[in-house]
Parts: structure tokens; sequence; C-alpha cells
């Protein structure tokens, strides 16, 4: 039911790995709700996505929030100047890496409505010692905690909550050992103390990829249903479109002395 003619809500949803890509299967199901609904469903491949190269796929290692982010933000900034998608009306969501980048986003860039992040990794540090696979955040990152703690700290999504102005909405199984519920905690804590809008549900047991048939129709409900709540009417007439980035991650110099 698509017409050129009308600009439509925007669900962004961003593949986890770093290093896997869309279409990902097992959130057709969940995507294809959101086109139901009316929404044009964006699944970027950002630089460090599979299927381009070993080169591209490499391209976000030591570098997460940084041209990954960029590449991301470039995709929506063209479907906006196209008129396909409403810049009043921009919503972004992702599933463990998608869960960070989600989380990153929202820490430097109001342009979203609202947000939903499921199972992510969004405090470097405390994720190394959480986590199933510490040897993979040596290799991502660069390093561990002890030997560059600058960049890990950097690099967490935690360190920009104060920044967060999008309503966010925490999906999360108590049982995920690959990223432990404790990475939402942080968030939905920190959230909170700081006065903003944020909800947390936390699924008994599952891991990081297994949940019961009922837990999926539930989260892909719940995704829908936030992304309903704070979707304005659309507007009359097409707007310019705005560039929301925010500052540049990678010029980390620079962010750290704001």
């Amino acid at each position: 039911n698509y017409r050129p003619s009308r600009r439509y809500p925007l669900a962004l949803n961003i593949h986890g790995g770093p290093h896997g890509s869309h279409p990902n299967g097992a959130a057709l199901v969940q995507l294809q709700s959101l086109a139901d609904a009316g929404y044009v469903v964006m699944l970027p491949n950002p630089r460090g996505s599979s299927t381009y190269g070993e080169e591209f796929t490499k391209a976000c290692v030591g570098d997460w929030g940084g041209a990954d982010y960029e590449d991301i933000m470039s995709g929506v900034d063209v479907l906006v100047r196209r008129n396909v998608a409403d810049a009043e009306r921009l919503f972004v969501g992702g599933y463990s890496y998608g869960g960070f980048m989600s989380s990153w986003v929202v820490g430097h860039t109001d342009r979203f409505r609202a947000a939903t992040i499921g199972a992510p990794v969004t405090n470097l540090v405390s994720m190394f010692g959480e986590g199933d696979i510490p040897l993979f955040d040596i290799y991502e990152i660069g390093g561990t905690p002890y030997s560059d703690p600058e960049t890990y700290d950097f690099r967490s999504p935690t360190r920009y909550l104060p920044n967060v102005k999008t309503p966010v909405l925490l999906l999360h199984w108590e049982g995920d050992l690959r990223c432990p519920i404790g990475q939402s905690e942080e968030v939905f804590s920190g959230l909170k103390v700081l006065g903003k809008k944020v909800e947390f549900v936390r699924y008994p047991g599952g891991s990081h990829t297994v949940r019961t048939p009922s837990q999926a129709v539930d989260m892909m409900n719940r995704i829908r249903t936030w992304y309903d709540r704070y979707t304005p009417r659309p507007a009359t007439k097409p707007k310019a479109s705005r560039n929301g980035r925010g500052r540049t991650p990678a010029k980390k110099k620079a962010a750290a002395r704001a």
C-alpha cells in the first residue's frame, strides 16, 4: 500500500553482530508487523556488516559508534530528503549490537521520537566482566578495560545517558549470558535517576537468542505499541529535512571536552 505521494513514519531497525547483516530472519516477523502498521522499515547494513567483503566487515573494529553510526544516520537522511520518511516520525530499535547502537543513537541525537532497545551492550567495562565472550570485547574494542579504560568509557552508551531525550523501551531476557541483563538494568536505573522516560520489560528464562513463541509475540506487540504511542499526526506539507546527528562520535577529543 505504499504511496509515493505520502511520507511515512520510519522504523529504523539495526541488526546484531556487529558483523551480522540484514535481512535478519529472526526479526522479519516483527518488521513485517511494523510495515503492516504503516511504517516504512529501514534495514541498514553499515560498516562492520557482513556480505560486503572482509575489509568492510572489519571497518567497525575499534570504532563502535563511529563510522557505523554515521552510515546509519546518512541512510535516514536520504529517506527524509526523498520524502519517503517523515522527519517528525522517526523511530529506532535493535537487538544485541543493534541494542548497543540504538542506545548510542539516543545519546547522540534527539531526532527519534522513541526507541526500543533489546538485549544491548551499554557499559563496555561491566560487559567485559559479565559477558561470556570477553575475548570478543578485546578484539572489537581494542585492549582491555585495564589497558585502555578511556576507550572503554568513551565507547559506552551509558556515558551519554544525560543527553537522552528520547523515550526508551528496554527488553531483555533474564537468562541472557551473552549480553547479561545488567546491561539493560544500568540504562534503566540511569535514565530513571535522570528523570527520563523509560520502561523496562524483563522476560523470565530464555537466553540471548532463545525465547518462547508467546514471548516473541509479546515483544513484537510491545515494540509496535511503543512506537504508536509516540507517533504524532503527519504534517500536511513536507518539511525540509534536518540533520540530527549531533556531534561526530569519531572525534573523540572534541566529544570528551564537551
